[in-house]
Parts: structure tokens; sequence; C-alpha cells
């Protein structure tokens, strides 16, 4: 299968790029119901690679675990998500973030250890209590004890799993988890864990090695310019 970003020969033609998205992953991405992407990953990419490097940016959305799976093998050429040692095997990684992000701690509203939760400090502070989080959690599977990982098919399981208590936490995007929480009315049945910061995590545009990976550097000077301008803050503000 030829790849999908092509740098044509003819000047009146865009170079393009074909960019995966986990499709259940608001604000971040998301498939809405005409079967467009959305979301706050997919206007910055329009905004830097689309208008400001002038590409042709073509936008998909998949299952998470599947989505990576198409980067690995080269059917679709980039995606957006932490850059950790697996995908960096197959991918080569923005210096520039797309998105600096805080990871939460989340829990049932009436869970019993709530007090303790509240001490926590890091990751081995809680390594006793039972996870849950999606298929396709790279974060989890680098950062979380295999055997206390519960893994389910997408975020509203996970939610709708801590909000009946079928297991104690579950690590996630403050801004992603409560959004959610929000659209699926348990906002008073999950919640995140007050003062408890388990990592500032930056999510980078990662083009399959088996794709035309030159155009990361400019992308960098985009993001920086971007970011400085004051204009990701204000888009930011459109999804809180």
């Amino acid at each position: 299968m030829l790849v999908a970003m092509t740098f044509t020969a003819q000047a009146s033609e865009k170079p393009a790029i074909s960019i995966v998205y986990f499709d259940n992953y608001a604000p971040y991405s998301w498939l809405d119901d005409s079967g467009e992407m959305r979301g706050v990953f997919v206007d910055i990419i329009d905004e830097v690679v689309g208008r400001r490097m002038g590409m042709a940016v073509n936008h998909t959305g998949l299952p998470w675990a599947r989505a990576q799976e198409y980067v690995k093998t080269g059917r679709q050429d980039a995606l957006i998500a932490p850059a950790t040692a697996a995908r960096r095997e197959y991918a080569d990684v923005s210096q520039q973030p797309v998105l600096n992000s805080r990871m939460a701690l989340f829990t049932g509203a009436l869970h019993p250890r709530m007090a303790d939760l509240e001490q926590t400090r890091s990751l081995t502070d809680i390594e006793s209590f039972s996870f849950v989080t999606q298929l396709g959690d790279g974060w989890a599977a680098e950062n979380l004890p295999e055997d206390g990982v519960q893994y389910v098919t997408d975020l509203n399981a996970v939610l709708r799993v801590l909000s009946v208590g079928r297991a104690d936490l579950f690590v996630e995007a403050s801004l992603v988890a409560h959004w959610n929480l929000r659209n699926l009315g348990l906002s008073g049945k999950v919640v995140e864990v007050e003062g408890v910061t388990i990592e500032q995590t930056p999510y980078h545009l990662m083009i399959s090695k088996q794709s035309d990976r030159h155009i990361l550097e400019e992308f960098d000077r985009q993001m920086v310019e971007f970011v400085e301008s004051g204009d990701l803050d204000r888009l930011l503000q459109g999804y809180k």
C-alpha cells in the first residue's frame, strides 16, 4: 500500500498528510455524528499544518489501538500522542509538543480511602490500588503495574467502571475526563482526586518511519510561533 503522504511534482497541488486520531477522546479528538473529526488536536493541526504550513490534511478517527497500528504499518502518516518508547520504535517525534496535558487522578466519589488518595505524591503511593483504562493506553502500559490494570473498550466504559466501583483509579488528562464525565452525566459519581497531579504529559506529532518525516522541523518552528502568539491559549478557551 502506498504511503499516504505525497509530495507531488506538480506545483499547483499541495503536499498532503494523513493523520489518524483516537475517535473517542473528546475534547482532544472525536468523531461527530456526521462522521467528521473534531477536537483540540484537529483544530491545532488545521491551523499549524494546514493554514500555516500550507499542507492538505486528511483527518481520520479510529479506535485507539487500531489507529496506532495504522501508523506503525504506514497505512496512515501520523498521530498525536505521548512519545512512549514503543511509539518511538515506529515513528519520529516532533520536538515541540502539540499540547501539554495535566494528568490527574480520578476515582469514585464515595471511595472509602479518599483521604489516602489525596496524599498521593507519586505512583508508588497508589501501586496497591486497582486501575482501569482503555485499550491502547501506552502511558498505562509503561507506568502502571501490569497485573493491576483492567483494560476496557473505550473512555466511556472506563468512567462507567469507576462509577460503580469496579476499579479504584484512572489516570487521565484532566480536561478530557471532566469533558466526558459531564457528557455522560457522571460528574457526581466520578471525581478528580483533589490536589494530585500525576505528571504533565506532552502530546507530540509523531510521523510513521514509513512516511516522509522532513516536515517535523518546520512543524516545530510553526508550533513555537503558534504558542508564543497566544493563539493556542485562545483556542483552548473554547473547550473549557
